[in-house]
């Protein structure tokens, strides 16, 4: 299952990280996957939540600093379960979903996967 929820990305990239729209999206966006997530796992999904990247307080998302660069992954339903204790490369998402369908990832995807 693939969701991507916009709201959150286009509201950050408007009013900034900091803001209180953002904070709004966000909750909106949480409390709707708390309510989906537990029925997805029981019809034996497993939900993968990421982002494409992050932003600044003021909404920029180039460039190279952290907060652009660093962004959440969830695995929820990975057999081995927990918390990982190493911070991993965004590009290891691709590679790690293509895994998890059963496909190979091209040749310029060099990451490692996380499964």
């Amino acid at each position: 299952m693939l969701l991507h929820t916009l709201s959150c990305d286009s509201v950050g990239q408007v009013y900034g990280d900091s803001s209180w729209q953002y904070a709004r999206s966000a909750t909106i966006v949480d409390t709707a996957l708390a309510g989906a997530v537990p029925g997805w796992r029981k019809e034996g999904y497993r939900v993968l939540v990421t982002a494409d990247h992050g932003f600044t307080d003021c909404g920029y998302h180039g460039g190279t600093s952290n907060d652009v660069r660093d962004i959440a992954f969830y695995d929820i339903g990975h057999p081995d379960g927990g918390i990982a204790s190493d911070e991993v490369s965004h590009r290891a998402i691709a590679p790690t979903v293509l895994a998890i369908l059963g496909l190979v990832a091209t040749p310029g995807m060099t990451e490692p996967t996380l499964v």
